[in-house]
């Protein structure tokens, strides 16, 4: 499994530093409007919505943990 997960990490990873610039881009602009939703309660509103969508047997199963 480690061999497995570490050439797809190696395959990965070319991908990765020949696209560094728009990598760090969309890293900083994806960081940047979660700071946004935090600030706003935008996280809460989207939490209730998603919290909408999987059936009540899954709520309560991950209560259990």
């Amino acid at each position: 499994m480690a061999y497995a997960s570490r050439s797809g990490l190696g395959r990965t990873r070319g991908w990765i530093v020949a696209r560094i610039g728009r990598v760090k881009k969309l890293s900083g602009l994806l960081l940047g409007l979660a700071g946004l939703a935090i600030l706003s309660g935008g996280d809460k509103w989207l939490e209730a919505q998603l919290l909408q969508l999987p059936p009540e047997a899954w709520l309560r199963l991950t209560l259990l943990f």
